[in-house]
């Protein structure tokens, strides 16, 4: 399985802008834009790639949306798991199709967020995690 992490920003204002005083060195913290930083792992579900469960992120981490990119096969579901394989979240079914987006409206990993494909060497697709650090 290969990984390949992307950084995107986004912006949501704290009020609105025609609130905000020209000088923005006094200015209240409620009127501060709120900045999110969400990261994008791509995960090549691949059975005959590194086997074994792969580690998104190794902290606490906020799933966003799983988009799958490339259809998943018939040979192996796709576990994502709050530790390496200790606790199952949810489960990416086996065949799901290419274009399909799973929002996890902000579900929260304890102690780190890790996939698992399962299935024989066979299994095949791509995915991609949004996912924010917390």
């Amino acid at each position: 399985m290969v990984a390949q992490t992307v950084t995107m920003r986004s912006e949501r204002n704290a009020s609105s802008t025609e609130d905000w005083p020209k000088d923005l060195s006094s200015a209240n913290p409620s009127y501060i834009r709120a900045m999110e930083t969400w990261l994008y792992s791509r995960i090549d579900v691949n059975g005959t790639g590194s086997g074994g469960a792969q580690t998104i992120s190794a902290v606490p981490t906020i799933l966003g949306k799983i988009r799958v990119e490339t259809a998943l096969s018939a040979a192996g579901a796709v576990p994502l798991y709050d530790g390496t394989t200790t606790t199952t979240v949810m489960t990416l079914a086996a065949s799901m199709s290419a274009g399909v987006m799973t929002d996890m409206a902000g579900t929260r990993f304890e102690t780190s967020l890790a996939v698992n494909p399962t299935g024989t060497t066979t299994a095949t697709g791509v995915i991609l995690v949004q996912y924010r650090v917390i």
